[in-house]
């Protein structure tokens, strides 16, 4: 019994039909079997055809036919030559944390002093980069060999930022002032609770 199409048309069995050329969509035939690619490879009838046969470049599919495959698919990346040696000197500097200070609640402000010993020795003010802002403070002391930072990301209360300022002492110390915002805050410690 023979297999009918949807329009009730009979469809002819596949033992007794030859290889139709299948169009593209401007109507012209594709080349035989043997050099189509992967992507003339569409079913007769199949809505991928028909969609790009009747919309040409705005079907839907119209992508699938066009991306290449295999190794065509993703263009090979080129070597870059670095401009940096690999392996070479690193030319940053170790950074060390300072953990250890006094401090002083002296009313108006806080008085903080790091001691400049062993990598610090003999540091002199030029060496000493200090960043205050109203609640925060960054301390960096370039040592012989090493950068030794004091990072408080949230001060225990605020501090006038524009009037603190560090100075080095002749006994060895810096000497950072941290001038309060208001004189009746306790600082019983220099870092807020997290």
């Amino acid at each position: 019994q023979p297999i009918t199409t949807a329009t009730g048309t009979p469809k002819p069995d596949a033992a007794s039909t030859t290889a139709q050329p299948i169009t593209t969509a401007t109507g012209t035939p594709k080349p035989d079997a043997a050099s189509t690619t992967a992507q003339d490879v569409l079913v007769e009838g199949s809505k991928t055809l028909l969609s790009q046969q009747s919309k040409g470049d705005q079907s839907y599919y119209y992508w699938h036919s066009k991306v290449p495959k295999g190794d065509d698919a993703a263009p090979h990346p080129t070597p870059q030559r670095s401009e940096e040696p690999v392996g070479g000197p690193s030319t940053t500097v170790p950074v060390i944390n300072i953990h250890q200070y006094a401090f002083v609640d002296d009313d108006a402000s806080i008085k903080l002093y790091i001691s400049l010993d062993k990598d610090m020795f003999g540091v002199q003010a030029a060496d000493v980069r200090c960043e205050f802002a109203p609640n925060s403070l960054l301390v960096e002391v370039q040592g012989k060999t090493r950068l030794h930072r004091l990072s408080v990301e949230r001060l225990l209360y605020d501090v006038l930022a524009d009037k603190c300022r560090s100075k080095v002492t002749k006994q060895g110390k810096l000497v950072l002032i941290l001038v309060k915002k208001s004189k009746h805050d306790i600082w019983d410690r220099l870092r807020a609770p997290v």
